[in-house]
């Protein structure tokens, strides 16, 4: 567990990709179930398995019949094990050859409806349903950036959006010429598929010059390490200050919003006990609160995700300006489209294309925005900086 542990944090704390994670639990020598390597699919598995994810007595016992739930500590949370998930076929194909008919075994396995899926309580994983959302969150829009022979599209993968229908631009490549390799280029997705009245960002934008652009204005930013982490310091005093504030008087509300519905839970069963309601009223009344219930959990866990976001930045920066901001010039330039394209997703860029041609960069700093280059010039487009 202390490794399933890990790659959730290493997603959801540090912002890594899956191939990053994978690389890096390669490269210390920790062994997969298959033995040497990691496959991404297999993180994305354990960022996505319900085992890992835990849930209170009452989430449970919305999932299981009375008797299982009759054996759970109401007092503990609960991961879940989901079986009858996949349907399978067998059949039999005739194919004819040379030495006549022969009958060859085919199997279509197929995902079942949700309804069908019976859910199994496990033990709780120990890690941290804040943690385990924020992960989650982390990969729910990936796409992987794409290869088109010896072109890394640097932008892929959730950080390149239009401007107007606030899509991700889609890759496109055109042939120079017989012999002579291709053009690449970032374009509208809506506006392709649908046409031009679906979106108003025409053209295409090429990719080597707004990625050109978009490494321009980053980088500027980790060649003055002091600014870089005066910035910073503001960014986390700003939160601290938003932290200390609203957010702690809203988790006390809803808090409290849960211990009453603990009371009256409690009330009603003791009526029940007592005969003063049927157990269809009762039913009724603990489904109501049910979903007031779930309400509650729900703002509790945000607000626990934007403290551990927090305490994730407070507690990295120093290792980010030592890993970036002290890099040489030479360094920096010279590191590959791959490692942009994870120093972009640890940054949590984000690159939005207008159809006036403009180019807005924005990232998890973009509380700094005021205080970090606000305009520079590229080919035609201006790329407004800020973080």
């Amino acid at each position: 567990m202390h490794i399933v542990e890990r790659i959730f944090r290493m997603i959801g704390e540090g912002c890594m990709t899956l191939r990053s994670v994978a690389l890096t639990l390669e490269r210390d020598g920790v062994a997969s179930n298959g033995g040497r390597w990691w496959n991404t699919q297999t993180i994305r598995d354990i960022i996505l398995d319900d085992c890992y994810k835990p849930r209170t007595f009452e989430e449970i016992e919305q999932l299981v019949n009375l008797e299982v739930a009759a054996r759970l500590d109401t007092d503990k949370s609960y991961g879940v094990a989901w079986y009858n998930r996949r349907r399978v076929t067998k059949r039999q194909v005739p194919e004819d050859g040379t030495e006549g008919r022969r009958y060859r075994k085919v199997q279509k396995i197929s995902e079942k409806p949700r309804s069908e899926w019976i859910a199994v309580p496990v033990p709780d994983s120990g890690v941290p349903r804040s943690l385990v959302d924020l992960a989650r969150d982390m990969i729910k829009d990936n796409i992987s950036p794409k290869k088109v022979a010896s072109k890394f599209w640097e932008l892929s993968g959730g950080i390149i959006y239009c401007g107007r229908c606030d899509r991700q631009l889609d890759n496109q490549r055109t042939r120079k010429g017989v012999g002579d390799g291709y053009h690449h280029y970032y374009r509208c997705r809506t506006r392709h598929r649908y046409g031009p009245e679906s979106c108003s960002l025409r053209g295409m934008r090429r990719a080597d010059e707004i990625e050109a652009q978009v490494w321009e204005a980053v980088s500027a930013l980790l060649r003055d390490p002091e600014q870089l982490r005066s910035d910073l310091q503001k960014v986390i005093d700003h939160e601290r200050r938003n932290i200390r504030g609203e957010p702690q008087r809203e988790a006390k509300v809803w808090l409290g919003e849960l211990a009453e519905i603990d009371r009256r839970r409690s009330g009603f069963q003791d009526m029940a006990v007592e005969g003063l309601i049927s157990l269809d009223e009762l039913r009724i009344k603990l489904g109501s609160l049910e979903e007031t219930c779930k309400t509650a959990q729900r703002k509790l866990d945000t607000l626990a995700n934007r403290q551990e976001r927090f305490e994730a930045l407070e507690r990295d920066k120093e290792a980010f300006l030592e890993s970036y901001a002290r890099m040489a010039p030479g360094a920096l330039d010279a590191l590959t489209p791959e490692e942009r394209h994870q120093f972009y997703r640890m940054l949590r860029l984000r690159v939005i294309v207008e159809p006036d041609g403009a180019t807005q960069i924005s990232g998890a700093f973009n509380e700094a925005q005021a205080m970090w280059p606000s305009e520079t010039t590229s080919g035609g487009d201006h790329a407004r900086g800020g973080y």
